[in-house]
C-alpha cells in the first residue's frame, strides 16, 4: 500500500512538471499571435495608406494602443516608460512572430524549457542562425 502512495505521488510531480512545459507553450503561443496580429495591423495599414512608412505606421499604431493604456492623471514620465515597455513586447512579440513562421509554428509546442525572455531577447544574428540550423533539419 506504501509503494502505491509513494508511485502516486510522483506521478502526480511528474503531471505538474508536463504541465509547466504545456504553460510554457501557451506563452509562447500568446506572445506569437499578439506578435501575427500587430504585423497583420501594420502591413495592412502600409498597403490602405501607400504614403507612410513602416516607421510612421508602427508609431501610429503605438499611439492608439496608448490610448488604451495610459490613465488620465499620469503624468509624462509614466506615459514615456509605458511606451517604452509597449514597444519593447511588441518587438519581442515581432522576434517570436518571425522565428516560429520560419521555423514552424507547430514547434511551439516542443518548447518546454526555454523561457519566453530568452527567446525575446535574440539578437537578429542569434535568430537567423536558429532558422538556418532548423532549415537544415
Amino acid at each position: 500500500m506504501e509503494q502505491n502512495e509513494k508511485i502516486e505521488d510522483i506521478k502526480r510531480l511528474v503531471e505538474k512538471y508536463l504541465d509547466l512545459g504545456d504553460m510554457n507553450s501557451k506563452v509562447i503561443w500568446k506572445w506569437f499571435y499578439l506578435g501575427r496580429d500587430f504585423e497583420q495591423k501594420v502591413n495592412r495599414r502600409i498597403d490602405q495608406e501607400r504614403e507612410k512608412s513602416e516607421q510612421t505606421v508602427r508609431k501610429e499604431i503605438y499611439n492608439e494602443m496608448m490610448e488604451f493604456l495610459m490613465k488620465e492623471n499620469e503624468d509624462d514620465e509614466i506615459k514615456k516608460n509605458k511606451k517604452k515597455a509597449l514597444k519593447e513586447k511588441m518587438r519581442g512579440a515581432k522576434v517570436i512572430y518571425e522565428l516560429f513562421m520560419k521555423i514552424g509554428q507547430e514547434r511551439i509546442n516542443n518548447v518546454k524549457e526555454t523561457n519566453v525572455t530568452t527567446i525575446i531577447k535574440l539578437t537578429t544574428s542569434q535568430k537567423n542562425q536558429i532558422i538556418k540550423d532548423f532549415k537544415k533539419k
